[in-house]
């Protein structure tokens, strides 16, 4: 996120940045859908039906953080757009780093129904935070963007055609990032999703979490940033998570190579890796990315976590990545996309 030198924040202070923020905090194409009633049931129990979800960091990042993006940001929505149209393309997609105009501009280009936008530039956290040392608030830097304040939004959207029955965004708090990270307002965004065709409710969750070699920090500062965020989206999912609805929660994690923050961001919640399950469950489960090593879901930032309710059973039955070829010489992101196609199973 935000590979900027000091030079870069001087001009962002100087000429200000060129980051928008979402139109709202909810916007529909499609009336808002009143409680699904019994009559909308269709599966019985043991039978099940299938949809996907797509994690993708977009990379829209402005200048001067970046240059030129546009034109492959547009071509993100037009594909969004004609794999929607084909019937063939994701049913939820959760985008990271939606920061810049063109950006922003995929959630309408792509056509999904609902598009949910995460913290604006000028929310502040509402619930309880982090704890923030002293010692790491002090040895905040002015030329490394910690105290410039926030200059952009979360980045964050999640868009789909299902009914969304309610939605709800924390930013992290003002002092719990490290590095260039702190001039966007990170945070976490939930929509409350029925499946269609069932009554099935599931609570999605996207989220962006600090980074660590792009912060212009060492290391050991952009990982306490990371624990304290971990932290707090803990709390954020504790208060928004109904027990009765099975959980998706992807991202931009920011764990790649990195075990400690993998585990931290595990720790206390049993939450399965659908790229893990799906190995595990092969050939039920088809995987459909280059991988090495024993453990591949620490060899990306991307990932998507998942757990069952009482009533509800998520498996995963495919994984595979998208927008991972390169399109006339170069990839339209920095990151490759991670679809992964769930079957949900009614078990009560």
């Amino acid at each position: 996120m935000m590979q900027v030198t000091a030079a870069l924040v001087a001009l962002l202070l100087l000429n200000g940045c060129q980051y928008l923020d979402p139109p709202a905090l909810y916007y529909s194409r499609a009336p808002l859908p009143a409680q699904s009633s019994a009559a909308a049931e269709t599966l019985q129990d043991g039978e099940s039906t299938t949809f996907s979800v797509l994690v993708y960091n977009v990379e829209g990042l402005a200048w001067p953080a970046r240059s030129n993006r546009g034109p492959n940001l547009v071509r993100i929505g037009e594909a969004l757009e004609y794999w929607r149209n084909l019937g063939n393309g994701p049913d939820i997609v959760l985008l990271q780093e939606a920061f810049s105009r063109e950006a922003i501009a995929i959630a309408e280009r792509s056509g999904y129904a609902n598009a949910l936008p995460g913290p604006s530039t000028r929310d502040r956290r509402e619930i309880a935070a982090a704890d923030v040392s002293a010692d790491f608030k002090k040895a905040r830097r002015r030329f490394k963007g910690e105290r410039l304040g926030k200059r952009a939004n979360s980045g964050l959207y999640i868009l789909t055609d299902f009914p969304v029955l309610t939605a709800a965004s924390q930013p992290f708090s003002r002092r719990a990032c490290a590095g260039f990270d702190c001039l966007a307002n990170k945070g976490i965004l939930l929509a409350r999703i029925q499946v269609p065709g069932t009554q099935a409710v599931i609570d999605v969750y996207n989220g962006h979490f600090n980074s660590r070699g792009a912060t212009g920090v060492n290391v050991y500062r952009a990982d306490r940033a990371h624990a304290f965020q971990v932290y707090e989206s803990a709390i954020f999912l504790n208060e928004t998570h109904r027990p009765a609805n099975p959980i998706i929660y992807g991202g931009d994690f920011n764990t790649k190579h990195a075990q400690n923050r993998f585990d931290a961001l595990r720790e206390g919640r049993q939450l399965e890796i659908a790229h893990r399950q799906c190995i595990i469950a092969e050939p039920l489960c088809k995987v459909i990315i280059s991988q090495d090593g024993d453990e591949p879901w620490l060899d990306t930032q991307d990932l998507q976590f998942y757990s069952n309710s009482p009533r509800w059973k998520l498996e995963p039955i495919r994984v595979q990545a998208i927008f991972d070829t390169p399109a006339d010489g170069a990839k339209l992101s920095d990151h490759d996309g991670l679809m992964v196609t769930y079957r949900i199973i009614r078990t009560g």
